[in-house]
């Protein structure tokens, strides 16, 4: 596999991970969940088949991944909703997608940006969690919120979510009493919860059903681009399903050449959120499929910036590339968290080398403050309001920021 060098020669580096990293981190992080040992109160409380309601006339596809809608200018009474994902059976359902959208606290949708839209993926125990405000009313209806879930190659229910107490509910033809969440206060606003429950069966892996049969191709609903060859080979990258979704995420193009910014010559290329793949034939797989330095345009002009500049090596249990004089995450929470992810899912192979030491950045998905750390092909943020989830450290959706 050819070496990355800032000012070096080729800068790509095969898509990949190591099995053995993953396997520890699978074994010591997931505890399977079985209906055998789940209490008869759990069973009762999974409930019922989410009925379906009208999508409304403001849907927009492509919002931010995202656990919280709160961002400047966002006024209103504060709302955490949480809850599961579960599917007939009262099986938990990991990496299940949702799409939230919805008012403002003044009750004016955004058509224009992002502002209070996103989506989410459950994790292993088919869990969510999204912090809001309560949406204010829209003329001719009552207090909603509007949602898409889907299990794993299954298909996207939509629906709608109510706040009970609210007098607008008998009057709104849409409303139905069993998408009512339940609400109570909180110190500083209030808490809500509500389980979805799938008409889909878990399946007991994550991988998913390749499309026509055929071994090496897959179509994402969300997008509808397949995945396909080497390509498809190389987003699998012999992790679950689970994980290479949340490394790579969804496909946002099709395969279509391009001019490589790395050496100025066309391949064929395809973007995901947070990657770009392209397809080198002069090199033998896995090598033949490189990971584009999404970092490094990125981070592009940012070289005079304190965080930027290299390092000495400070020793220690920090690790230090000469490459490029930066540590991989520092002594901090948030610093050895960014450490402890880089390292699971693939290190080097996956995200390079750090261009910079972890340093607080405004995110431009949801304006807030957060530390953060660049790499060759990536940006890593920390989420502390996450911390013992697998959404504790993020990865900049950069590859959608990048496509053209």
């Amino acid at each position: 596999m050819k070496s990355h060098r800032i000012a070096g020669r080729a800068r790509h580096l095969a898509v990949g991970i190591t099995v053995l990293m993953l396997a520890t981190f699978l074994t010591s992080s997931y505890q399977p969940f079985s209906l055998s040992v789940a209490s008869a109160a759990q069973t009762a409380a999974c409930g019922s088949i989410t009925p379906s309601l009208t999508e409304g006339p403001y849907y927009k596809a492509g919002s931010p991944e995202r656990t919280s809608l709160l961002e400047a200018g966002i006024t209103g009474t504060k709302l955490v909703l949480t809850g599961y994902v579960y599917d007939k059976n009262c099986q938990p359902i990991s990496h299940a997608w949702i799409d939230f959208w919805q008012t403002d606290g003044k009750g004016a949708y955004d058509n224009t940006g992002y502002k209070m839209r996103g989506h989410q993926y459950t994790d292993q125990a088919g869990r969510y969690r999204l912090e809001t405000v309560v949406p204010g009313e829209y003329p001719g209806r009552t207090v909603h919120i509007h949602v898409k879930v889907q299990a794993p190659n299954g298909p996207v229910i939509t629906t709608q979510l109510f706040m009970p107490g609210v007098a607008r509910n008998n009057s709104d033809g849409i409303f139905n009493q069993a998408l009512l969440m339940k609400v109570q206060d909180t110190a500083d606003g209030k808490a809500a919860t509500f389980d979805f429950v799938l008409n889909v069966t878990a399946a007991q892996s994550a991988q998913p059903t390749p499309v026509s049969g055929s071994q090496d191709s897959y179509t994402f609903k969300e997008t509808g681009f397949a995945v396909s060859g080497d390509f498809w080979t190389a987003w699998q990258g012999g992790r679950s399903f689970e994980d290479s979704l949340y490394v790579n995420g969804l496909p946002v193009t099709a395969v279509r050449d391009e001019v490589s910014p790395t050496d100025g010559k066309t391949y064929k290329t395809q973007w995901f959120e947070r990657a770009r793949f392209e397809y080198h034939p002069e090199n033998q797989s896995p090598s033949n499929v490189l990971l584009g330095l999404l970092g490094v345009a990125a981070a592009q002009g940012r070289q005079n910036e304190a965080p930027f500049k290299a390092v000495s090596n400070p020793g220690g249990g920090a690790t230090w590339f000469s490459q490029t004089g930066h540590t991989v995450g520092d002594s901090s929470a948030g610093g050895q968290a960014i450490a402890a992810f880089w390292a699971r899912f693939g290190g080097v192979q996956q995200f390079g080398y750090p261009l910079s030491q972890p340093f607080t950045e405004v995110s431009k998905d949801d304006g807030k403050t957060y530390l953060v750390q660049y790499f060759e092909r990536q940006r890593l943020e920390y989420h502390p309001e996450n911390k013992g989830t697998r959404f504790e450290v993020l990865l900049g959706r950069l590859g959608a920021e990048q496509v053209k």
